[in-house]
């Protein structure tokens, strides 16, 4: 049965280092479709969360016509559309998801979800995010109750970053507001070599090399991230 947790996806087509690249195709389909296929697979609850600004008309105009749910909110401040969001739909946590992350692991995201259910994990923050990387970039999870954005939202201490980078203001202050953090295990084998984010064109690049068998989600949750990734280190 598949999860009622909601997925956020962001997606702007305004990026500074690779704009329009949601556009791009690989292996057929357009990357954010990728990663929105594949949350599709375990997910029920999934809105694409684009920004109010012109640049975004298009865009907006497309995923209405795919029937895809989404939400226009600030440019500048993803903190701000974040808040907007769960606001309107009354949600208690989310899983923030990049949209240029192709070969984003929904089975990783299956397991947590399932250990969130079992051991009452709904206010934790659940993160495999850190001040050293270890896992891939592109394979970034959290989960994140909604009352911490608010909290977020509502402090008068932000700084630069924090309105554009989701949950930067709850890592900085996280002693100060008792920050209920769970992280994730590190992996048994070094992966953190592996990239799997497209911002530049090399990315792009590489990503459509991977063979195509691995962005189909259902072949992909079959056999798993650890495999997928013993078969690109191996390389």
């Amino acid at each position: 049965m598949k999860s009622r947790t909601h997925c956020l996806v962001y997606v702007r087509t305004s990026s500074r280092r690779m704009p329009n690249k949601a556009f791009e195709l690989i292996h057929g389909r357009k990357m954010y479709a990728h990663v929105y296929m594949r949350l599709r697979e375990a997910f029920e609850n999934i809105t694409i969360l684009t920004s109010d600004d012109a640049s975004d008309d298009e865009f907006s105009i497309e995923l209405e016509k795919e029937d895809i749910s989404y939400f226009r909110g600030s440019l500048k401040s993803t903190l701000q559309r974040t808040y907007d969001f769960i606001k309107v739909e009354k949600i208690k946590s989310f899983y923030r998801v990049c949209g240029d992350s192709p070969l984003y692991p929904i089975d990783i995201l299956e397991q947590v979800e399932k250990k969130v259910q079992l051991y009452g994990l709904e206010n934790w923050l659940i993160t495999n995010t850190g001040k050293r990387r270890y896992w891939p970039k592109g394979w970034s999870i959290e989960r994140v109750p909604s009352s911490l954005i608010e909290k977020a939202v509502l402090s008068t201490d932000k700084i630069q970053g924090d309105e554009e980078h989701l949950t930067q203001w709850l890592y900085r202050k996280s002693k100060e507001i008792n920050l209920p953090l769970l992280q994730l295990p590190i992996p048994e084998d070094s992966i953190n070599e592996l990239r799997l984010v497209v911002d530049y064109h090399y990315d792009l690049k590489k990503m459509r090399s991977i063979n195509q068998k691995w962005f189909d989600p259902v072949y992909y949750i079959k056999n798993g991230s650890e495999r997928f990734a013993t078969e690109e280190c191996s390389k």
